[in-house]
């Protein structure tokens, strides 16, 4: 099983490369749920961590559906990626009544195609009101791989669907589990065909009165869910 953490900060990044994890999706406000982070914060990892950079396209917080405009903006980030060295991009767009927005979810796959990019669809599927049809529209669509906690806030609540959906051998398409993974719930996860999981690995610092919160990377859950994968 593979290993994704959601990052924010080029500490955290060579954490994540010290401790041997696959991926990372790389974010900015991951208080927000995750936008796109800063260029400086992508070539830099990009070109220095030996785990698989994959970029967050999400141009501001809330739902996803998105304006043209707004599509616009994220298929200019996603070329910036690619010619900064990512290896992926992570996105999902819906429209208004909660349905897959093909059209937009297209042509952003095929502008990461052209920097033979990976996709993975976000947990915009857990808000997607066509679930299981969805799934094999991404596949159809050129995803690599979703990022689901089971249509629940966490993947304790939604490990029926998570299940469920990796057991389904017409999906050509990686599953991978994340919202609430810890070292308490990973080896229920690993009871599941999965391809891989996916979690924070940082701790409130600091509450600073210098506008939000300062984070550390937390050692201790690194070590704890690796040890349980092992």
């Amino acid at each position: 099983m593979k290993t994704e953490v959601c990052i924010e900060s080029f500490e955290e990044a060579t954490s994540a490369d010290q401790y041997g994890i696959n991926r990372i999706e790389l974010c900015a406000a991951l208080d927000l749920g995750g936008l796109t982070p800063s260029s400086g914060l992508i070539e830099k990892c990009a070109a220095e961590i030996k785990s698989e950079t994959h970029v967050m396209i999400r141009p501001r917080p809330g739902n996803f559906n998105y304006s043209p405009d707004e599509i616009e903006i994220m298929a200019l980030d996603i070329a910036r990626a690619g010619g900064l060295g990512a290896k992926g991009v992570v996105f999902g767009c819906l429209n208004s009544d909660l349905s897959l927005d093909e059209a937009a979810n297209a042509y952003l796959t095929s502008i990461a195609s052209q920097f033979n990019l990976e996709v993975t669809f976000h947990r915009a599927i857990d808000f997607c009101n066509e679930y299981l049809s969805s799934l094999s529209k991404l596949c159809v669509l050129g995803f690599h791989r979703v990022l689901t906690s089971g249509q629940a806030p966490n993947v304790d609540a939604g490990r029926a669907n998570i299940e469920s959906i990796s057991t389904i051998d017409e999906l050509n398409i990686e599953v991978m589990a994340g919202s609430g993974v810890n070292p308490n719930n990973v080896n229920s996860l690993l009871e599941m065909d999965i391809d891989a999981i996916h979690f924070s690995i940082r701790k409130v610092a600091e509450q600073s009165d210098q506008m939000g919160k300062t984070y550390a990377v937390d050692h201790d859950k690194i070590k704890a869910i690796l040890n349980e994968i092992k």
